[in-house]
C-alpha cells in the first residue's frame, strides 16, 4: 500500500533535493577554479626558474661550456623535487644538446620552454623544463577530502534537522490524519488534543483544535437545523401542491361550466318549447322524434365532456411513452370551450405528419400546457384586447423539444418578468388567482421533466417556452 508522504517529509525532501543540487553547481564551479589556480601557481614557479637560469645557460652557450651547463641542469634537478627533466634543444632542428631527468614515478608532467639569445638577440637554443604534477594532485586529493567532510557534515545536520521538524510537524500531522478519516455521517468524535507547549507551533495547533471543536459542534446543530427545515420545506411544498390542485380544480369547474353551458342550453330551450307548445295546444307529435335526438345528441356531447375530463384528472402519475402532439390537443379540448366562449382564437403551428414521443409523466405536460392557456386567456379578458389569439407551435432540434406559447395581450412588464414564477405571485385579483399555476408549472417542467421554462415579450405579447430533452 503506498503511503502518502508528510507535509515535513515534503519540505525535507525538496530541501534536500535543492541543497544536492546548489552543493553540485558550487562543488565543481570551486573545483574548477581552485585548479585552475594551482597550475597558475605551478606554471609561474617554472617561469620564474626559466628566467633565472636563462642568462646564465647563454652565456654557457656562448662559450661553448656545455660541460658547465650540464652541471647547472643537474644541479637544479637534483635540488628541486618538482623538476622531472630539463633540456636543452639547438636553434636549428630542435636537437637535443644536454639533458637532465630525474628517474621518479610521476603522473604526469608540466612542461615549460624558453628561448635563448645572445647579446646580439640571436636566437642560440631554447630550454625546456619538465614540472612533475604529483603535488598538484595532492592539493586537488586534498581539497576533495575536505569537501566530502563538509558534505558528510551537511548530511548528518541535515538528518537531524528533518528528525526535528518531524517532530515539529507532528501535531498538525496527526490533525490532517483525523481529519482524514472523518465523516460527519459516522457521528465520529475527532481524536485531537491540546498541546501544553507555548510555541509557536502548538499554539498553532490548539487553535486549529479549538477550531475543529467548534466546527464539530456547529456541524451537529446545523444538521439538525438542516433537518427542521427539510421538514418545514416539506409541508411548505405539500400546502403548495394541495393549493395547486384545489385551484386547478376551480380552473377545472369552470371549463366543464364552459362545455355544458350551449348544450345544457339547447336542452333547456327544447324542453321549455314543448312545454310551451303543450299548453297552447300547438304541440305536434311529429316533432318529438327531432327534439328527442337533439337532446340525445347534447347528452351525449355532456357525457363525452365528462369522460374527457375525468381520463384527464385519472391519469396516472406514472413515466409513458407519449405523443406530444396528442398531449397538446388534449390539453386544448379542456379549455377550448372557455376560450370559445371569450372569443379567444386558437392558432397551431403542428407538424401532425411527423410525431414527436417522448418518455413523459403523463399528465403532467398538459397541466402545464392548461396552466399556461388559462393565464394568456386571463391577460388577454383583462386587458380587452380586440381580435384576441393564441398560437402554440412545436418545433425541434437534435436534442429539445420546444413548445412556444404566444399571446398579443401587450406582454408582461419589465418589474414583474423576474418574479413571474415564483409562488403566490399574481397580478390578478386575489378572488381570480392563487400565484401558484406558474409556479406549479415551472417545477413541473425544470424538477419532474428535466427541462426548461421561460418567458419572453414579443411585439405581441408574452412567449412561453417549454424546453423538453429527448430521450
Amino acid at each position: 500500500m503506498n503511503k502518502k508522504l508528510s507535509f515535513a517529509s515534503k519540505i525535507i525532501t525538496a530541501v534536500s533535493l535543492a541543497f544536492i543540487f546548489t552543493f553540485s553547481i558550487v562543488y565543481f564551479v570551486i573545483l574548477d577554479n581552485y585548479k585552475k589556480s594551482i597550475l597558475l601557481e605551478e606554471e609561474s614557479k617554472i617561469e620564474l626558474l626559466l628566467n633565472t637560469i636563462s642568462p646564465i645557460v647563454a652565456i654557457n652557450i656562448d662559450f661553448e661550456l656545455y660541460d658547465n651547463i650540464q652541471e647547472i641542469f643537474q644541479t637544479i634537478v637534483t635540488n628541486n623535487k618538482q623538476i622531472v627533466n630539463i633540456k636543452l634543444l639547438n636553434t636549428t632542428n630542435n636537437k637535443l644538446i644536454k639533458e637532465s631527468i630525474k628517474d621518479i614515478a610521476n603522473n604526469g608532467k608540466i612542461e615549460k620552454g624558453k628561448h635563448l639569445y645572445d647579446t646580439t638577440n640571436k636566437k642560440i637554443g631554447t630550454i625546456i623544463i619538465s614540472y612533475s604534477n604529483e603535488n598538484y594532485l595532492k592539493t586537488i586529493a586534498k581539497f576533495n577530502n575536505i569537501l566530502l567532510y563538509i558534505l558528510l557534515f551537511i548530511i548528518l545536520f541535515m538528518f537531524i534537522f528533518s528528525k526535528y521538524l518531524s517532530y515539529l510537524f507532528k501535531p498538525f500531522e496527526q490533525i490532517a490524519s483525523e481529519l482524514e478519516k472523518y465523516n460527519p455521517k459516522d457521528n465520529r468524535i475527532l481524536n485531537l488534543k491540546y498541546n501544553k507547549k507555548t510555541d509557536e507551533i502548538a499554539i498553532i495547533n490548539n487553535v486549529i483544535v479549538s477550531i475543529l471543536d467548534r466546527i464539530e459542534t456547529h456541524t451537529s446543530t446545523l444538521e439538525e437545523r438542516v433537518k427542521v427545515e427539510v421538514k418545514n420545506n416539506t409541508q411548505k411544498e405539500l400546502q403548495l401542491l394541495e393549493q395547486s390542485k384545489m385551484a386547478s380544480m376551480g380552473e377545472m369547474i369552470g371549463n366543464i361550466a364552459h362545455q355544458w353551458r350551449q348544450p345544457l342550453s339547447v336542452i333547456s330551450t327544447i324542453a321549455s318549447g314543448i312545454h310551451m307548445k303543450y299548453e297552447f295546444g300547438v304541440f305536434d307529435e311529429k316533432e318529438i322524434p327531432k327534439d328527442m335526438n337533439t337532446i340525445v345528441e347534447n347528452t351525449k356531447y355532456l357525457s363525452n365532456t365528462i369522460d374527457t375530463f375525468r381520463d384527464f384528472i385519472k391519469e396516472e402519475k406514472e413515466l409513458k411513452s407519449v405523443i406530444i402532439q396528442e398531449r397538446i390537443d388534449i390539453s386544448l379540448n379542456i379549455i377550448i370551450a372557455t376560450l370559445d366562449n371569450n372569443h379567444i382564437k386558437i392558432k397551431k403551428n403542428i407538424d401532425y405528419n411527423s410525431p414527436i414521443t417522448l418518455n413523459l409523466v403523463v399528465g403532467e405536460l398538459s397541466q402545464v400546457i392548461i396552466n399556461i392557456l388559462n393565464n394568456a386567456k386571463d391577460i388577454l379578458i383583462e386587458n380587452d384586447i380586440k381580435d384576441k389569439w393564441i398560437d402554440i407551435s412545436l418545433t425541434q432540434n437534435d436534442t429539445t423539444v420546444i413548445i412556444t406559447i404566444e399571446d398579443n395581450a401587450g406582454g408582461i412588464p419589465s418589474e414583474v418578468m423576474p418574479k413571474i414564477f415564483d409562488p403566490y405571485f399574481t397580478t390578478k385579483h386575489q378572488s381570480q388567482g392563487t400565484g401558484l399555476g406558474l409556479h406549479m408549472s415551472y417545477k413541473i417542467i425544470t424538477e419532474s421533466l428535466n427541462g426548461k421554462l421561460y418567458v419572453k415579450n414579443t411585439s405581441n405579447g408574452a412567449k412561453f417556452f417549454i424546453e423538453l430533452p429527448k430521450n
